[in-house]
This record gives C-alpha cells, structure tokens and sequence, in this order.
C-alpha cells in the first residue's frame, strides 16, 4: 500500500504500523526503497473480505496484489479479462507504463514428440525498458497446431525461465 494512500485513512480508523519481520526493502519497477513498516489492512476484492498484512511503501500506486494474496486467495489474473475469485470475473484495467512487448522465439527448431511434453530453457531479459524479474509472462501459440505452452514460474535472481510446451496431438511438431 502506498504511503499517500494509508494517510488517507482516517486517524481513528488507521491502523498501526508495525516493524516489518522480513526484510524491509520492497521491489517496485525494478527500484528498491525502505518500507515504513507493516499493517493489519482490511481488504474487499470483489466477493473477498479479509484482513492482510501489507507493506506501507513510497510507491506511485496505490495498493500493488501481491503474489502473496493471490496464491492465498486462488486469485486467476486474466490481462483481457480481469481477475477471477470465487469463480466471479470481475473487470479490472491493466495500466501499462510501456507499450513494449517482448516476442519470445526460439533459435533452433525442436521437434515435441506425440503426447508429450518438453521443457526449454528460456531466457529473461534486462533492459531499460523490460526486465522479466518484475513482469508477467502470456503463452500465446500463433498457430492452429495442438500445443500448449504452460504458465511458468518467473523466480527473479535466475537468469533462465523454464518454457514447459505439450503437445496434445498425435503426430510429433
């Protein structure tokens, strides 16, 4: 949560910060800072109501879903969709700083086998404009062929990101 935003919370409603346990650095857009400290906020996402402890940060926006909360919650994030909860969709912007995508091709060809998987080493990118420790990854297969790319795992001090592809079909791609 950002500090402009729990200032606006009432002071006979605010709650009290607390030293964060864990390291107090938080990432936002590659930068790191010094959080205030922690607090016990009531959230509502759609049909959710909880109580989560969040980071008070000097950060641009106003509250950032962590992965955290989503994992706790069973939260599905669909960029053209929305977020899914409770199996509700409930419509959402997605507000890009850039309108920078980065196309992931590969060097050589592969052949996948019939009813099987592979996994591929990718590899992230650091730049000015992107870096794929602080952004989603979106399968898209731009063709009519029977295979799946899986959603993966970005861990961000890693300098691969593993591309889990299957094919459905019955003959080798």
């Amino acid at each position: 949560m950002s500090r402009g935003m729990f200032v606006k919370i009432p002071e006979n409603r605010r709650p009290k910060i607390y030293r964060a346990e864990r390291n107090s650095v938080v990432a936002e857009a590659g930068k790191e800072m010094q959080t205030l400290g922690m607090a016990n906020v009531s959230c509502q996402i759609g049909p959710l109501n909880f109580i989560w402890s969040v980071y008070i940060a000097p950060i641009d926006d106003e509250f950032l879903l962590g992965c955290d909360i989503i994992d706790e919650h069973d939260i599905t994030i669909n960029i053209e969709r929305g977020l899914e909860i409770k199996g509700q969709w409930i419509n959402c912007d997605v507000t890009r700083r850039s309108d920078k995508v980065a196309r992931v091709v590969l060097k050589e060809a592969v052949t996948i086998p019939a009813n099987s998987e592979v996994i591929l080493p990718g590899l992230s990118i650091n730049s000015e404009i992107l870096d794929s420790r602080y952004c989603s990854a979106k399968a898209v297969v731009e063709d009519e062929r029977k295979i799946i790319v899986a959603r993966s795992l970005v861990e961000r001090y890693k300098e691969t990101i593993p591309v889990r592809i299957v094919n459905v079909g019955k003959h080798p791609i």
